[in-house]
């Protein structure tokens, strides 16, 4: 099974070193650490990973925020906000990025390890249902398809249908028309005299 890639992307040093040596210790592999948005947002298609830690102040002109903001957009990476910061305006604003969670510093291993877990889950859950919508977007799409061409189907069978029965119509009148000649000189016939050679 493929290790777990993370990306810590956090301006206080020391604090970096403990989250990676926690997520280690639980198994992950951690892939850097970025003291600021630009540094993670450069290289991330080098670093490719499977979740993002995020302090939402660092240095450089990004915020965590920003910086979560784009990774969701452009790479669909999921970010947990690892922060000392828990006012109402900072929360309403990182609602706004849709984290998979939430941490106020100071931490325990387990907080990070359980946090990282359910949003790894979440997010395999949520391409998951990405997927299975493509999926279905793509069975409608053909049957749209199918059904257009059905209808398509039919109504080129009702138009020879209905040439079929004015084909019809118009053979039975013809041949009514001279056969009802016929029928008359026939009649007529078999109201005459007629001798032996006529008869014959």
């Amino acid at each position: 099974m493929k290790k777990v890639a993370i990306l810590i992307v956090e301006d206080e040093g020391i604090i970096a070193l403990q989250i990676k040596n926690s997520l280690e210790q639980k198994g992950y592999t951690v892939v850097a650490i970025f003291a600021s948005g630009e540094e993670a947002l450069a290289t991330i298609t080098v670093s490719k990973p499977d979740l993002v830690l995020m302090d939402m102040k660092l240095q450089g002109q990004l915020g965590g925020i920003e910086t979560a903001d784009r990774l969701r957009k452009q790479y669909h990476l999921p970010v947990i906000y690892l922060t000392a910061h828990s006012e109402e305006n900072t929360i309403e604003l990182a609602k706004i990025t849709e984290p998979y969670g939430y941490i106020l510093k100071p931490f325990n291993q387990q907080e990070l390890y359980i946090a990282v877990e359910m949003a790894l889950y979440k997010h395999a859950v949520m391409e998951e249902k990405a997927r299975l919508m493509q999926e279905l977007q793509v069975a409608l799409d053909k049957y749209r398809l199918s059904e257009e061409a059905l209808r398509k189907a039919k109504e080129e069978a009702e138009a020879a249908n209905r040439l079929k029965s004015k084909f019809l119509a118009v053979m039975s009148h013809e041949i009514r028309t001279s056969i009802n000649g016929v029928i008359g000189f026939l009649s007529l016939l078999a109201q005459t005299r007629l001798d032996d050679d006529q008869d014959e």
